[in-house]
């Protein structure tokens, strides 16, 4: 389990609810007056977002109560690469202004190679996200690399980026439908030999947790998927693309045209 704070300033019961009647994770939408810009990578291999979410299904699912897991739309994995604008630190744009962007990252795109991206392994957040971790393939372009001709390209973008790593490359597979707080003081309880009965019969020990993600790491290591095209998304929707909120998107593909 990795350390994570709220995500992008919302708890979990913030970005869900429950449907009165079936007991299902419903997501609460939160309009944005300035629509976030983002640039992501999208896992476009449907058959391998496919088998990303079976194991999920199969190893992690079963630690917890029914309808509990948020399972990530297959059609929208992606992982995130850099912000032209957040919502913590809105940049508003005109249609020009988004025109503009999105020339710039033509021209990013047009000089640089796909990625070939291997998954490294599977964690789960101390916020209940669970993540997929990708490193590129030897001779592929480099992360880093894409994120500084981005912050090049987008003189304007907002200081407070969303992924503060340059290097890391993560696509969330499933979030976990409780508090992170909750699920950590009963863990922390359990540990002590305290906590509610009802509790630490529908809860996961941290152990579990752990074995669940080890499994999914173990099934999934070394699979690989060609990463050739970026997404300009316009999220109206915070965290549009995870939540199924409303969304714009524009394909870039990646040209891999030298420079003159």
């Amino acid at each position: 389990m990795v350390d994570g704070g709220t995500v992008q300033g919302k708890t979990v019961n913030d970005l869900f609810t429950r449907d009165a009647t079936s007991g299902r994770l419903q997501p609460i939408h939160h309009p944005l007056q300035t629509p976030v810009r983002a640039i992501v990578l999208p896992v476009l291999e449907l058959s391998l977002a496919r088998l990303l979410q079976e194991s999920v299904i199969r190893h992690l699912v079963p630690q917890f109560p029914p309808n509990t897991l948020w399972l990530q739309n297959t059609e929208l994995l992606h992982s995130t690469v850099y912000h032209a604008s957040t919502h913590m630190d809105p940049i508003p744009a005109t249609e020009k202004d988004i025109n503009s962007e999105i020339l710039s990252i033509l021209d990013v795109a047009e000089h640089l190679c796909p990625i070939e991206a291997i998954l490294e392994s599977v964690v789960i957040t101390r916020t209940g996200t669970v993540l997929a971790l990708w490193h590129p393939a030897p001779g592929s372009t480099e992360p880093v690399d894409l994120r500084k001709n981005l912050r090049q390209a987008l003189p304007k973008a907002s200081k407070k980026q969303i992924v503060t790593d340059t290097v890391l490359l993560h696509t969330t597979l499933a979030r976990i439908g409780t508090t992170s707080d909750s699920l950590l003081s009963i863990n922390n309880a359990r540990d002590a030999g305290k906590g509610e009965e009802h509790s630490q019969e529908q809860l996961p020990s941290k152990e579990s947790l752990w074995a669940a993600v080890g499994a999914i790491t173990r099934e999934l290591c070394g699979m690989q998927t060609r990463m050739d095209a970026l997404w300009y998304v316009e999220e109206q929707d915070l965290l549009a693309l995870a939540l199924n909120g409303r969304v714009k998107k524009r394909i870039i593909p990646f040209q891999c045209n030298k420079r003159l």
